[in-house]
């Protein structure tokens, strides 16, 4: 398996995200900085936020697609997807 690394550059003072994992990843700029959305090595849905790396262990597994938005009110990211029975999740680590 191959695992790369995302990396952004930034003139600001935060450091630069770094987000190991593979397949697509999805990115979203938010009043606490950048978002990362995408899936850790074991396949698992992970975000990266300047707070940390919050990974979904429980719950309906997302087969692909998933998709990234932040909250109106507070900028916080959002994860929603269709599980494999059709029916809707969301995940608010």
């Amino acid at each position: 398996m191959l695992l790369e690394r995302l990396v952004a550059v930034r003139t600001g003072p935060a450091p630069a995200p770094r987000f190991g994992g593979y397949g697509p990843v999805t990115a979203a700029a938010s009043p606490g900085g950048p978002v990362l959305l995408g899936r850790s090595a074991e396949g698992r849905i992970q975000l990266r936020t300047a707070e940390g790396i919050a990974v979904r262990s429980r719950g309906p597994y997302a087969l692909d697609g998933v998709a990234l938005h932040l909250g109106a009110v507070d900028g916080r990211p959002v994860v929603v997807r269709f599980g494999p029975d059709a029916a809707p999740w969301v995940w608010r680590p």
